[in-house]
């Protein structure tokens, strides 16, 4: 475990605003390094060799101007989309060409045996625990075959939301602590393209799976049975228990 920095609790912040308390971000991220990948030296040289090309090809097979010049508009400004101005609206904008459409949310059911989210209760420990999780930011996308598995990491509970309807919009009973734990950890849905090109979620694949805080997980490999692997609940350890607060994502070098 880790100890904080500072030993004073800090009551009534959320955790994205705790997180920022407990380790402050040296500067704001800037869409200027954005930018600045966008029309660096390789981007320069893929989009003046690409221009040369398309030029070429025009010159030689019949190529429209207007394919030139929309290889050269492309080049110019480094992105391939149209840009979307800078807004404040509580919605998904994507430039046009481009659509949005949700995949799964949270409290969706995911296992064949989950129930319905229920928006007035915002659920129970078992419903959550059988459902997608909270609060994702990082994901992988797992394909075998014809068949894909979407792997997201849940990192935390968004109290306000969950608790809304409690008065201090925080847990307020062991069911309710339950059910935030429940929400957090990994969520594993498989997902299929339809015909109109569109991802959708499968609820009832046998691929679906929860990893909850509660999980019991067994330890593999060298590590498993090291002095350093046990604890008081698991003293041969040879086993551990779930996962939480686990920020972002990433794929092993064997694939999982």
């Amino acid at each position: 475990m880790f100890q904080s920095q500072s030993p004073k609790p800090h009551h009534g912040l959320d955790f994205d605003a705790f997180d920022d308390v407990q380790s402050p971000r040296t500067e704001p991220a800037d869409i200027d390094a954005i930018v600045d990948r966008a029309i660096s030296r390789r981007a320069f040289l893929d989009g003046a060799a690409a221009l040369g090309l398309t030029a070429f090809l025009g010159a030689y097979s019949g190529t429209s101007s207007s394919a030139a010049a929309e290889s050269a508009s492309t080049f110019e400004d480094g992105f391939s989309f149209s840009p979307l101005p800078a807004s404040t609206a509580d919605a998904v904008q994507v430039p046009p060409g481009y659509r949005a459409t949700p995949l799964v949310k949270w409290g969706d059911p995911i296992l064949a045996d989950g129930v319905t989210f229920d928006p007035e209760t915002r659920g129970t420990p078992e419903s959550q625990s059988r459902a997608f999780g909270d609060n994702n930011d990082g994901m992988e996308f797992f394909s075998s075959g014809s068949r894909h598995v979407l792997a997201v990491n849940n990192e935390f509970t968004n109290l306000t939301v969950m608790f809304g309807d409690n008065d201090g919009q925080r847990p307020e009973s062991p069911a309710d602590r339950a059910k935030s734990m429940a929400a957090c950890g990994l969520s594993f849905v498989e997902v299929q393209q339809a015909g109109d090109g569109r991802w959708q979620a499968s609820p009832q694949s046998e691929l679906n799976r929860r990893v909850t805080p509660s999980t019991p997980a067994e330890i593999a490999g060298p590590a498993r049975g090291h002095p350093l692997m046990r604890t008081r609940d698991a003293p041969g350890g040879t086993t551990t228990r779930g996962t939480f607060a686990n920020c972002g994502t990433g794929r092993t070098p064997w694939g999982t």
